[in-house]
């Protein structure tokens, strides 16, 4: 398995060192550790592969977008009980305008209730 994902990153031209490939194996598993610093190198990796992507053209570029904003909104929900420090990323966030307004206001709503 690992010498397939890494394959597919390496095909981007992505070289991941270990600690990219742990957070990336984490964010495919939904393994979420719940702090800034991994809300943080999360939203940097997703933010990563969408860049390389687009460079590359590997891969349509909404669908891609689409699914990387799937694991991005997921993390978001995980990361809500850090309050206004996720939502601010949140709302940086170049996934945004791929996520549902619905999982938006979640979020939102989730990151007001910890703020």
């Amino acid at each position: 398995v690992r010498q397939i994902i890494t394959k597919q990153l390496n095909d981007l031209g992505i070289i991941p060192n270990e600690k990219e490939y742990e957070l990336h194996q984490q964010i495919a598993h939904f393994e979420f550790c719940t702090s800034k610093d991994f809300l943080s190198a999360s939203h940097q990796w997703l933010h990563k592969l969408l860049k390389t992507t687009k460079l590359e053209n590997k891969y349509p570029d909404f669908i891609f977008s689409k699914i990387l904003a799937n694991y991005w909104v997921k993390i978001c929900l995980a990361h809500a009980t850090l309050g206004f420090y996720t939502l601010q990323y949140f709302l940086k966030s170049p996934f945004r305008k791929y996520i549902s307004w619905s999982f938006q206001i979640k979020v939102f709503l989730l990151c007001l209730k910890f703020g």
